[in-house]
């Protein structure tokens, strides 16, 4: 099966396609190298966004089932 099409990954289709096409309409408008930024603080954002999912996943752990719940 191709990575794209499996049932796990099927709530990125519409955002990935959506950026795709941001990235080609903003490189058709201000041309290569402003994408490459973008492409660049794109990848900066998904690891921070990552790193702080990871982080409030441990804190969730520790907390008591009542905030688990109240946070979740």
């Amino acid at each position: 099966m191709r990575l794209w099409n499996k049932p796990e990954l099927k709530h990125f289709r519409l955002p990935v396609r959506v950026m795709l096409l941001a990235w080609g309409v903003m490189g058709g408008l201000r041309g290569p190298l402003f994408v490459l930024s973008t492409i660049v603080l794109t990848g900066v954002e998904l690891t921070y966004s990552v790193d702080n999912a990871t982080i409030d996943a441990k804190l969730l752990a520790k907390m008591s089932p009542a905030w688990q719940k109240a946070f979740y």
